[in-house]
C-alpha cells in the first residue's frame, strides 16, 4: 500500500487515480453507474455487482475517515462516494477543468471540516 500511516495521503492519491483513469481516454463515466443505469431491474445481477461495489467503496472510504480520526466516518465517506460519483458524471460533459484537483479540493474541505 502507497502512503502506509498516512490515509489522507492515501485518499488523496486515490483520488487523483480516479481522475487519471477517466482522463486516459474512452471513459464513459462510473462503469458500475452505467451498468445500474442499463439494467433498471433491482434483480438484475448486474445491479447487484454494482450496488457491492458502490458498497465496498463506501466501506473503504469509511476505514479511511476512521483512521483519519473523522467524526461520522460513514456520513462522511457516503459524501466522498457522492464527489466521486460527481467527478464520473461531471466528466462526460467534456468539460477541460481540473478534476484532480477541484475533487481533491473538495475531499480535503469535507473531511477537514468534519476533524
Amino acid at each position: 500500500m502507497e502512503h502506509p500511516g498516512d490515509p489522507r495521503a492515501f485518499l488523496d492519491a486515490l483520488l487523483v487515480g480516479i481522475v487519471m483513469q477517466i482522463r486516459r481516454g474512452g471513459s464513459r463515466g462510473c462503469p458500475f453507474l452505467n451498468v445500474a443505469a442499463e439494467f433498471p431491474d433491482e434483480a438484475h445481477p448486474g445491479r447487484h455487482v454494482a450496488r457491492a461495489h458502490k458498497e465496498a467503496l463506501g466501506v473503504r472510504l469509511a476505514a479511511l475517515c476512521i483512521s483519519m480520526e473523522v467524526p461520522q466516518p460513514e456520513r462522511i465517506a457516503g459524501q466522498l462516494v457522492l464527489l466521486i460519483n460527481g467527478v464520473y458524471a461531471t466528466s462526460l460533459s467534456g468539460s477541460d477543468a481540473d478534476w484532480a484537483r477541484e475533487l481533491a479540493n473538495a475531499a480535503d474541505r469535507l473531511v477537514g471540516r468534519a476533524i
